[in-house]
């Protein structure tokens, strides 16, 4: 595969492949910021599509909130959470407004919906800080050896039943949305396997946590001890919590609460059976949880073969699966079991696409652990162990490489698996040495081979990811429904968090602004080496070029090396350039672009302007125009940016507008924007009214802009 790092077009589809996985994860926390903001219910509540103004007024939000806000519906809308439809605006009729309505997936998260409560508290559940904050530091746990059974365990110092009693706010809310998701999945199940219920005379439903009121009696418990006796026993989405010789001992327990298979004792299970579906979205969402499972209990998802050897070993004689509803199947169990697995949507509400909405639900809300375990390997540092390793490598062999305890050879296990149907790795399945046993070897992707260093000759973006997962930038997303609700004037996320845009944290952090400069130098080289190879063109002629925000110089570099004979200089804040050697083919300038650009006879702004707002762009733009010889002389700018829309290929659109949204939590009005809203940005200023913007090449995931000036 060595002649795929000459291949330039894989080479930027693997890139865009990687900031899909690297930036997905915004598209759970967007899903989060519409729950906490009580979208799905403002929209439903309208009566129909909603316009973002009118969803301001209805929210109570600041006037402020309203550019942010849009960003956020697109990005949702793209991802059919909402529909989007265009339609004139009622003020005169002179301007577009987007409406956004429900689809049949927002439509779980309103309350009474179709006369049914809302998903939304399960949500609000899974995406609490106490959930989420171990999934940042998966990493850090499979090298310790300090016999913390889970990342859960290792950040709260306690398994979670334990973090439930000794925290009443999150017991109360892990609670409410459990009972959440069972109310929802038990109403389709009642209605589409309601003959696994017929005859029974008494039931007892294990670990259920509602109020002690209605038709049903409560008994205080352990199902490790004793479980009451009744015709049948039910576990809903409970042994996936522990591990196998834990649920041998639970499923015994309820084998001896139940009478004999002859007088109709059964037991059923509601679980997700790994690979039971058809859809590749479904089988992706249950290695999501499979993930999710190792992280917060230790416990795991299963496929058949699993769920068979765990019912034999518990004294069953034999089991059925009764249904499947999309993620989770339902069995039954004495001398047998029925299992219902699940999915959902509606028809008004028709329990198939009820079944296949909450499945899409759940992708939207789960999504994030494609980022979390792309971050947890490169922490590892599994690619580079596999390229050492000369081929596809096992699990064995990667605890070893990597030194990890052995204790954590299961979880590897399954989170390889995970990466693996991802399409991060290669899979594929060989027999062992010893004992003849079927071992899995994982190998790399054209996408995985961008995080090895030198690999091919070029040089690893793992840099880049690290920077992006770096603690400082990860918290604001976390953070996005709060800052939406405040009237306080801030302009970002990230600003309400530290008191500071970016650029001052970097300047009295030390350790971060390292981290960030490399991340950014990583990438810098990964796309020049692209560029100058294929849109070279745009480098011919100038004898002078700056790099404004060009950081540590990589870009500058590259274009040196491809083009002796351009001087190249960068321009960057004092704290970037600080250190950075004089010699060599880049001179580094100390400054500021709002101030002065030193004279050259190109300007490039490579993934700079949409740190800002289009004001601010102008006036970046005003000073570049400064510093360059006029049209006739061959002054220009060159702009890198991402152009939304301008690739024909969804993912790649999906990954600009999760960018998008990282921009909007990191620097506020700054954005990515379409082609038509680049020409309209860099039009906002008279001085710089006659500009002829050029596309230069739309196969990368960020565009090259080429822009002359016309002497006015």
């Amino acid at each position: 595969m060595e002649q795929y790092w000459d291949d330039d077009d894989l080479l930027v589809a693997a890139q865009s492949d990687l900031w899909n996985h690297l930036f997905v994860f915004l598209k759970s926390m967007s899903l989060k910021c519409a729950v906490e903001l009580g979208i799905p219910d403002t929209i439903h509540r309208h009566g129909g599509p909603v316009s973002v103004p009118d969803l301001v007024a209805a929210l109570n939000l600041p006037a402020a909130r309203l550019p942010p806000l849009r960003r956020l519906m697109r990005t949702l809308a793209f991802s059919r959470l909402f529909t989007r439809q265009t339609s004139e605006a009622a003020r005169g009729g002179w301007e577009e407004e987007d409406l956004y309505g429900l689809t049949p997936t927002s439509r779980l998260l309103v309350d009474n919906a179709g006369g049914r409560r809302s998903l939304a508290p399960f949500v609000r559940a899974m995406l609490d800080p106490v959930h989420t904050a171990p999934c940042l530091h998966v990493g850090d746990w499979f090298k310790a050896a300090d016999g913390a059974a889970t990342p859960f365990e290792a950040v709260h110092g306690s398994v979670i039943w334990g973090v439930t009693r000794g925290n009443p706010e999150f017991n109360a809310v892990f609670n409410e949305g459990m009972a959440a998701d069972g109310r929802f999945i038990m109403d389709v199940i009642v209605r589409k396997c309601g003959h696994v219920f017929r005859g029974l005379r008494s039931l007892v439903d294990v670990v259920q946590g509602l109020p002690a009121d209605g038709p049903v009696d409560f008994v205080a418990g352990s199902m490790f001890e004793r479980v009451p006796p009744a015709d049948a026993v039910m576990l809903k989405w409970i042994l996936h919590d522990w591990d196998d010789e834990v649920c041998v001992r639970i499923l015994q327990k309820c084998k001896e609460a139940i009478p004999s298979r002859e007088a109709g004792g059964k037991v059923i299970v509601v679980e997700q059976v790994t690979g039971s579906s058809p859809e590749e979205k479904s089988t992706e969402m249950q290695h999501f949880f499979d993930v999710w499972m190792m992280i917060l209990t230790g416990g795991r998802e299963r496929d058949e073969q699993e769920w068979c050897k765990i019912f034999t070993e518990a004294g069953f004689s034999d089991y059925k699966i009764a249904a499947t509803l999309g993620l989770r199947s339902v069995i039954e169990k004495h001398g047998r079991v029925e299992l219902l697995e699940q999915q959902i949507m509606e028809q008004y509400w028709d329990d198939d696409l009820l079944i296949a909405a909450q499945s899409d639900l759940w992708n939207h809300l789960f999504v994030f652990l494609k980022s979390m375990s792309l971050k947890c390997a490169v922490e590892l540092g599994i690619p580079d162990a596999i390229h050492r390793h000369g081929g596809p490598t096992s699990v064995p062999d990667l605890v070893a490489a990597l030194n990890l305890p052995a204790a954590r050879l299961p979880p590897l296990r399954r989170l390889m698996r995970m990466l693996a149907f991802s399409h991060l790795f290669t899979r594929q399945t060989s027999e062992a040495a010893a004992g003849g046993e079927e071992e899995d070897l994982y190998g790399l992707t054209p996408t995985s081979r961008l995080l090895v260093d030198d690999a091919g000759g070029c040089r690893s973006l793992a840099p880049f990811v690290r920077s992006v997962f770096d603690p400082v930038l990860m918290a604001p997303s976390l953070r996005l429904g709060d800052w939406f609700k405040a009237a306080d004037g801030i302009a970002t996320p990230f600003e309400a968090l530290y008191g500071s845009d970016i650029w001052g944290v970097t300047s009295r952090n030390p350790e971060f602004n390292a981290a960030f400069n490399e991340g950014m130098a990583a990438d810098g080289r990964f796309i020049m080496d692209v560029v100058v190879r294929k849109c070279g063109h745009v480098f011919r002629g100038p004898r002078s070029l700056v790099d404004v925000g060009g950081g540590t110089g990589s870009a500058a570099r590259a274009i040196a090396e491809a083009f002796p004979d351009v001087k190249c200089a960068v321009l960057d804040l004092p704290q970037v350039v600080q250190g950075l050697p004089a010699d060599g083919p880049v001179e580094f300038i100390a400054g500021s672009m709002f101030e002065r650009v030193p004279p050259a006879d190109a300007v490039m702004l490579k993934w700079v302007l949409h740190d800002w707002d289009d004001e601010d762009c102008v006036r970046i733009l005003r000073r570049c125009k400064e510093a360059i010889p006029p049209r006739e002389a061959g002054g220009k700018v060159i702009v890198m940016e991402p152009v939304i829309g301008s690739s024909p290929e969804e993912k790649s659109t999906e990954a600009q507008l999760f960018i998008d949204m990282w921009m909007m939590v990191q620097a506020g009005d700054a954005r990515e924007t379409s082609w038509n809203g680049a020409k309209y940005s860099l039009r906002q200023d008279s001085v710089i009214t006659r500009l002829l913007p050029r596309l230069v090449s739309d196969q990368l995931l960020r565009c090259i802009l080429e822009i002359k000036f016309i002497p006015m």
